[in-house]
């Protein structure tokens, strides 16, 4: 006796054989269509990126200084496409990068970072840019907030910060901070927080041994490796001033509107003062205590 058939001249057997065929193929070919649509919107993103960096360059030769408002409107003019601003994986489709935008007085070195974007594979992968034009993918690092997972330039206020690395950020009450990046890159562990104009408080700040860390404000970017520091802000309606005190190694702090820096160390402090028309440092001196301008400072 035949077996009936289907009126495709198939018998139900046959059917079901070739259905599971095809299952186990889209098991198979699923998952690599998936990645390979990842793969794609992050390429376009480090395009995305490079092109801002090389737009951000035009404009400090222009300007002689970062662009100090939303990218899409600071860089409109260096990029020809208004779409450079928008990551693929971003569902808002506006402006994806300036959330993350570390803006510096000087141009960022090869190993300082620039700008990121934290939309890649789920968020454990970052689009990101180091120094000039320099575009990467890094793998994210996990950062808590009072216990629970913080997702990478949401904002918290007070309490505890702690990063993959064993990096922590005390956080004062009333006191808002970002953070902008935490990564693990080809230098080590790598994390940059932001803390806003609006504020006025201080954070403590302690560094794991060997990981960079950066702390920018409306005034200054304070950076270090394997340090413990304060860093306090007080907002006025004439402007934001910034404190930096150290306990422990040293702390790179750079004026993020004029050309000054320098290097505090250990029991000494150092204050920038910024407004819309001027900047004034104290330099390093003991706390309670600030030193005149040194005659050979290394202020270039």
């Amino acid at each position: 006796m035949k077996s009936k058939r289907s009126e495709l001249g198939f018998t139900l057997g046959e059917l079901v054989a070739a259905t599971g065929v095809i299952a186990v193929l889209v098991s198979f070919v699923y998952p690599v269509f998936v990645n390979g649509s990842q793969s794609a919107s992050t390429i376009r993103c480090l395009s995305n990126l490079h092109q801002i960096g090389l737009a951000a360059q035009m404009y400090y030769a222009e300007y002689d200084g970062p662009p100090m408002t939303a990218l899409p409107v600071s860089l409109q003019d260096y990029v020809g496409n208004a779409d450079v601003f928008v990551c693929p994986n971003d569902p808002e489709g506006e402006d994806s990068y300036s959330a993350f935008f570390a803006g510096r007085y000087r141009r960022a070195s090869e190993v300082q970072f620039v700008v990121g974007c934290p939309r890649h594979r789920a968020g454990k992968k970052q689009a990101v840019l180091l120094g000039k034009a320099k575009s990467q993918v890094a793998a994210t690092g996990e950062v808590r907030h009072n216990g629970e997972q913080v997702a990478l330039g949401e904002f918290v206020e007070g309490g505890v910060l702690e990063f993959a690395d064993g990096s922590r950020v005390d956080i004062q009450d009333g006191v808002s901070i970002a953070v902008l990046t935490s990564m693990h890159s080809t230098s080590g562990f790598y994390s940059v927080v932001w803390i806003p104009d609006e504020n006025s408080g201080s954070v403590d700040v302690t560094v794991h041994s060997g990981s960079r860390f950066e702390v920018l404000t409306p005034s200054v970017v304070a950076a270090v490796r394997g340090t413990k520091f304060r860093v306090t802000v007080a907002s006025s309606s004439s402007g934001v001033g910034t404190c930096v005190q150290v306990y422990e190694g040293e702390v790179l702090v750079e004026s993020r509107v004029k050309a000054r820096k320098a290097v505090v160390k250990a029991g000494q402090s150092i204050t920038m003062e910024c407004s819309t028309h001027k900047c004034k440092e104290r330099y390093p001196g003991p706390w309670g205590k600030h030193t005149k301008k040194p005659k050979n400072g290394d202020d270039d």
